[in-house]
C-alpha cells in the first residue's frame, strides 16, 4: 500500500480537522477555512469533506493540502507524521517543521477550547441569573419603581440566550467582547457571594 493509500485508509477527515484545531459540531460541520465563514458551512464525511458555502471538496489529503498550501504529496506526508504512520518510501522529506507546527497548533487549539467553555459556562451561569431577576425583581403594580436588575433582564436575556445558541451549534461567537465577559462574570460572582451570605444567615 502506498503513501497515499496508507493515510487514506488510517486518518478520517474528523480525526485531521480536530488535529489541526477546528471546532466541529454535534452534525460535524466546521467554519470553512477556505473562504470567509463565519457559520459552519464545511461538512465532514468520513472519506471526503465539501463545503456548501464554496464548494470546496475533496479527501483527507486534498484537505491538508489546501490548508497548509502543501503539494498531495507534501500533504499526506505531513499526515503521517502527525498521526505516526509508517510507510515504504525511499524519499522522504524531513517533517520536524510538520511536527513542531502540530504541537503548536495542538495547543492553541487546547487554549481555544479552554477559553470557549469559560465564556459558555459565564454565560449560563449569567443567563440563569437573569431568569432568577426576570422573576424577582418584576414591579407587583403600575406604581412599583422598576428595579434595575428587572431591566437588565428583559434587555439582555434574548441576547445572551442567542449566543448560546449559537455556541451550542459550534458557532465561534465573536459578537461579545473579553471586557463584558469579565463584566459579567463579576456580575455573577457578586450574586453567587450574595446568595452563600443569605444562606449563612
Amino acid at each position: 500500500m502506498n503513501l497515499f493509500e496508507t493515510v487514506k485508509e488510517n486518518v478520517k477527515l474528523r480525526q485531521a480537522a480536530e488535529n489541526y484545531g477546528f471546532d466541529i459540531s454535534r452534525n460535524d460541520m466546521i467554519c470553512c477555512p477556505f473562504h470567509n465563514d463565519d457559520s459552519p458551512s464545511l461538512k465532514l464525511y468520513d472519506d471526503h469533506f465539501y463545503c456548501f458555502g464554496c464548494g470546496e471538496h475533496g479527501d483527507v489529503i486534498d484537505f491538508v493540502s489546501k490548508l497548509f498550501s502543501l503539494s498531495p504529496k507534501e500533504a499526506a506526508e505531513r499526515l503521517a507524521q502527525d498521526f505516526g504512520i509508517c510507510y515504504d518510501s525511499d524519499e522522504r522529506t524531513d517533517t520536524s517543521k510538520y511536527r513542531k507546527d502540530s504541537i503548536l497548533r495542538r495547543i492553541k487549539a487546547s487554549q481555544e477550547k479552554e477559553k470557549e467553555n469559560h465564556v459558555y459556562n459565564v454565560l449560563c451561569s449569567y443567563f440563569r441569573l437573569l431568569q432568577d431577576w426576570k422573576h424577582d425583581y418584576a414591579p407587583v403594580s403600575p406604581d412599583d419603581v422598576v428595579d434595575p436588575r428587572f431591566t437588565e433582564a428583559l434587555t439582555k436575556s434574548a441576547y445572551i440566550e442567542h449566543l448560546l445558541d449559537r455556541m451550542m451549534a459550534g458557532s465561534k461567537e465573536k459578537g461579545i467582547a473579553d471586557g463584558e465577559i469579565v463584566r459579567i462574570e463579576k456580575v455573577v460572582k457578586r450574586h453567587e457571594g450574595n446568595f452563600v451570605t443569605e444562606i449563612q444567615k
